[in-house]
């Protein structure tokens, strides 16, 4: 009886040591190794990083770079002496048409350079403060008119098509101006456009201009545009030179011949 007493003693002992070595070893395994959650979400991260950056590449690379445009419209010429149209109800006559072309090409989704061409029809007027009578010489003449524009294209910033696009364009160029004529206004005698004050003629004038262009995408290689921009040229332009005649009001001429231009037109995108 003892000796089954003392067996079973031994037992119960052998029996609590050995689950007492098995919750030791449970206890051991149950910190999760969180380091291998970290490595799969880095690679997930950058996998969709270098998609993203993949998407916006082939966009890139789908997006026409070159562009050939004709554009027609109106402009309104503001030289010295241009308040005399004015006051003699002719504002309307300051008013004429340009048609142009342009070719343009896109170093980058954002920024390209156009090289623009146009003819235009232009008016100006002589001093008629210091003649007798006060009376109105306005006179017309052609113009030959060429930049070179840097362009920038904001929906290049973005890799998805845009239905509108907006440019903004800043150049340098030059104006070259000829076939200058008196208008049925003007009463001055004979070939003259004034009886005192001088008309150059057959002037080139350096220029520069900055404008907003808005193209309608009606596909990816055809776009309509409404073009709105400002010109500034030196003077001699429309022919009459500062410092040597004076403005309507007495005082010398403003330096620079500037046009105001909006023109509708088309673009092919190739």
């Amino acid at each position: 009886m003892r000796k089954s007493i003392i067996c079973l003693a031994a037992l119960l002992i052998g029996a609590a040591s050995l689950s007492a070595q098995n919750n030791g070893q449970s206890v051991k395994t149950q910190p999760q190794d969180t380091t291998q959650k970290v490595k799969t979400e880095v690679p997930k991260a950058a996998a969709q990083k270098a998609a993203k950056e993949t998407t916006k590449k082939v966009a890139d690379s789908n997006r026409n770079k070159m562009y050939v445009s004709l554009q027609g419209g109106g402009l309104v010429s503001l030289n010295e002496n241009y308040r005399i149209y004015g006051e003699n109800g002719k504002n309307s006559d300051l008013l004429t048409g340009q048609g142009s072309a342009a070719f343009g090409y896109q170093f980058t989704p954002v920024s390209g350079v156009r090289v623009w061409a146009g003819y235009a029809g232009n008016r100006s007027a002589c001093n008629t403060k210091e003649t007798s009578g006060h009376r109105f010489y306005p006179y017309k003449f052609n113009s030959i008119n060429a930049f070179v524009d840097y362009v920038m294209d904001f929906s290049g910033f973005s890799d998805s098509d845009w239905t509108v696009v907006p440019k903004l364009y800043a150049g340098i160029g030059l104006g070259n101006t000829s076939g200058f004529e008196k208008t049925p206004d003007n009463p001055a005698p004979g070939n003259q456009f004034h009886p005192w004050q001088k008309v150059s003629e057959k002037n080139t004038a350096f220029g520069f201009r900055g404008g907003l262009i808005l193209e309608f995408m009606v596909s990816q290689s055809f776009g309509i545009l409404a073009d709105f921009g400002g010109e500034f040229y030196t003077d001699g332009y429309n022919g009459l030179n500062p410092g040597k005649e004076v403005s309507e009001s007495g005082d010398k001429n403003f330096p620079l011949d500037f046009r105001g231009v909006a023109s509708l037109g088309v673009a092919i995108h190739f």
